[in-house]
Parts: structure tokens; sequence; C-alpha cells
């Protein structure tokens, strides 16, 4: 569920419930009551602020609490996963300078608890530069660096990034697949990676993009 208040004509605030059972109870008739969709209940509730008042400027801020529960694989498993429940703040700010230039920056901080008493302290970010061409097929370049977080076994602290509800393949539908060992299918964590793009448009309904 997600309801809006209109804060200014350009600022808003989303007000963000949702619940994800691990097995599809809401809608059977569409979808099999037994296909596992996750591999825990999950609920979540929160709130998620936009701004594009100033010229240029693009400033977004969230605040996230989320629950984890009754993990549908055994305790014996090696990726079994306690109760948790945990908080999520973050921000993100987009600036467009001129000719073309447009640099964002973000950062998140989760922190919480596991059963018994384990605490949860994971951070993600990152940071981006793009440069677009007012020219034929609007060619752009982007770099950038993409951080998250991964668990120390050295320490009883969790220090491995949730990702919350991005479990989608946002770089490579093939890399997700290396991440099944940590915790589960598509779970971004535990991740430091550089990114370069370059992108052009031939015409509007038509794109091409090449990333490294």
């Amino acid at each position: 569920m997600n309801a809006a208040w209109r804060v200014a004509p350009q600022a808003a605030l989303d007000i963000i419930v949702m619940s994800q059972p691990s097995r599809d109870h809401y809608l059977p008739v569409i979808d099999s009551s037994n296909r596992l969709l996750v591999e825990w209940d999950e609920q979540l509730a929160g709130v998620y602020y936009t701004d594009t008042r100033v010229k240029g400027l693009d400033v977004q801020a969230y605040f996230f609490r989320k629950w984890e529960h009754d993990d549908t694989r055994p305790a014996t498993h090696p990726q079994y996963q306690p109760d948790r429940s945990f908080n999520l703040l973050g921000g993100r700010v987009a600036r467009t300078f001129s000719p073309g230039w447009t640099l964002t920056g973000e950062f998140a901080g989760e922190f919480g608890t596991q059963v018994p008493d384990r605490p949860i302290r994971a951070w993600g970010g990152q940071a981006l530069l793009r440069r677009q061409w007012k020219a034929a097929w609007s060619p752009a370049v982007l770099a950038g660096y993409v951080g998250l977080s991964g668990d120390s076994p050295a320490t009883s602290t969790i220090e491995q990034w949730d990702p919350l509800v991005s479990r989608w393949p946002k770089w490579s539908e093939f890399y997700i697949a290396s991440f099944a060992p940590e915790v589960g299918a598509s779970y971004w964590t535990n991740l430091g990676m550089w990114q370069l793009e370059g992108t052009v448009a031939p015409t509007r309904r038509t794109g091409f993009r090449a990333t490294y």
C-alpha cells in the first residue's frame, strides 16, 4: 500500500506499507499458493520523501522498518536465518550542472537485531557522475562506484547488507547467481563495484547501452 502526501508543488511524502508472505496467500487464484516467493515472511513500513523545488537538485530521504521471520528452511540449513527486525535510514542527492553534468550520491545505514540478540549494523552507498551531450543520438557516459557491506566472521555483529526489497537483476541477470551462496537468490550484499557506461538513443524508441 502506498499513500502520497503532496507537501509542496514539487515535494511529496510517500507512506509505504508492505506484506510479503513466503508463499502466495493473497492471490492464490492467479498464482499457486505452494510457490515459494521468498525465503521467509516479511513486512515493511516506512516513509519516502522527495524534493525537487530547487532547480537542478533532486533530494530524497527515506526511513523503513522491516521484519523478516519464519524462515522456510530448516534450522540445520547452512543459510537458515533466525527472525530479525531492523531499520533502514538513508538519503540520495542528485545535482545537475551545466552543461550536461549530473553528480549523484546516496548512502544508507541499517541497524537492528536478530534473534537471540545479535546486533545488525550494515551500510550501502553509491556515487555516480554522468555527462550527457545535446547532439544527435543524445550520447552520454556514466562512471561511478557502488558499495554494500559484507559480514565479518570475526565479530558477532551482522554487518551484511540486507537488500530490503530490491532483489532483482539491476546490473546483470547472470551476476546475481553468484550471490546465491550468501543468503539466497539475488540477495545483493558484500559488494564493491566500479561502473563505466555509455548510452546512445538513435530514435525516441530505440536506445543502446554498453556497460563495464
